[in-house]
């Protein structure tokens, strides 16, 4: 079978599994995601002189890199992915090499994970390709929407805190996307740090009842003041040193 065919094949499989898999709650982790970094993918690669064998390794796996959401959305689903993955490349007996190549492409996608090599960083950077554009702000209500309804209770707040902190620490590992991405980043770091120091300092505020502060407005208070600090401690990553 050829390359062409091999990625339609892996195109319908992955479809065919989100359609008959597919949560309601998954307002990011959909198709639709799983096309967009299938298309930055080839962006990158197309950067780069890789050969017919490693394109189709890094292909397969940005079609299978989030499939194990569909049966779980905990911390291990890439394990699920390289084994939905797996099965896929027995049915259409490709190469044991070019199996591990995507397997490793996969897990590579894990956030406590470097990627060794560039097949894996150019995956890591399709995944995380919309922190430096415009399509951060779309994505990343759909992430907390999602979070939301597997996680009851989650605030704004902490969900912001939690962003600032994933953005700051985050870094694009290919030349491409630091070139075109860096700055777009930064652009997105400064939006969302402004507007979680703006939510922690209204929530910092007393807020008095009959004349005085309740035990659950006196704790809500601190944790605002908390947030406020930690947003802008020294600790964090200065902008101008970001990769």
């Amino acid at each position: 079978m050829d390359n062409t065919n091999i990625y339609k094949k892996a195109e319908s499989y992955v479809a065919d599994l989100f359609a008959r898999e597919q949560h309601p709650e998954f307002y990011y982790h959909n198709f639709e995601h799983t096309e967009t970094v299938v298309a930055k993918t080839k962006e990158i690669a197309a950067h780069y002189n890789l050969d017919d064998a490693d394109t189709m390794a890094l292909l397969i796996a940005a079609w299978f890199h989030d499939t194990g959401y569909l049966f779980g959305p905990g911390p291990e689903h890439e394990i699920k992915g390289v084994e939905l993955m797996t099965h896929f490349a027995t049915e259409y007996e490709l190469s044991q090499e070019l199996t591990d190549k995507a397997a490793g492409c996969i897990l590579a996608t894990r956030r406590d994970k470097a990627p060794e090599g560039l097949l894996q960083e150019i995956i890591c950077d399709a995944d995380t390709y919309d922190l430096g554009t415009e399509a951060f702000k779309k994505n990343n209500k759909n992430i907390y929407k999602e979070t939301s309804a597997i996680q009851p209770g989650l605030t704004q707040e902490s969900f912001d805190e939690k962003t600032v902190t994933l953005l700051e620490t985050h870094k694009f590992y290919t030349s491409y996307c630091k070139d075109i991405l860096k700055k777009g980043k930064k652009k997105n770091i400064r939006k969302l740090r402004k507007r979680a120091l703006k939510n922690a300092v209204k929530s910092s505020k007393e807020k008095l009842v009959d004349g005085g502060t309740t035990i659950s407005e006196k704790a809500g208070t601190t944790k605002g003041m908390q947030t406020m600090l930690r947003l802008t401690s020294s600790n964090h990553i200065r902008l101008s040193e970001m990769a």
